[in-house]
């Protein structure tokens, strides 16, 4: 009877150090729908995370619409960003007309709103593109200085 009462402790204890649950992970969504006409799309998990939408309205009243959304800097640094609207038409397709990739930087903890208007009165909702600026280097080849001394002597 002790022994069946030791090896029931002991596969109770065994059970109990396996079942240890992992803690959730946190999903961080990239699209904010929750406006009606204002989609929200984040380029990655790390902006998602830094860049919150304190505010985002749209003003459908004027020919034009216009869309204004506030955003905020949660990173205790200065964040250089990118953004873009893409308008598009009660059907859902984009218009022709794109906005360029803007450039901009939040300042630490602080907080910028950004302003689009429609580019056509067909413009029925946008979708407001964010990500963190990736840089394109250009090459600039260095001159030889061998050839540089040939190309004198022959000029000479």
């Amino acid at each position: 009877m002790k022994l069946k009462l030791v090896v029931m402790a002991i596969m109770t204890l065994i059970l109990c150090a396996c079942s240890k649950e992992e803690p959730p992970v946190q999903v961080i969504s990239l699209e904010d729908r929750s406006h009606p006409q204002i989609t929200i799309v984040y380029a990655s998990e790390d902006v998602a995370h830094y860049v919150e939408i304190v505010d985002k309205n749209m003003d459908l009243s004027r020919n034009l619409p216009r869309s204004i959304i506030r955003i905020k800097n949660r990173a205790t640094a200065s964040l250089p960003l990118e953004y873009q609207f893409v308008w598009l038409d009660g059907y859902g397709a984009p218009l022709l007309s794109r906005s360029a990739w803007q450039r901009t930087t939040l300042p630490q903890n602080g907080e910028k709103s950004f302003a689009d208007m429609g580019k056509s009165p067909l413009a029925k909702t946008v979708t407001f593109y964010v990500r963190f600026p990736k840089d394109v280097e250009i090459w600039v080849p260095t001159p030889d200085p061998v050839d540089m001394m040939k190309q004198q002597q022959a000029q000479q």
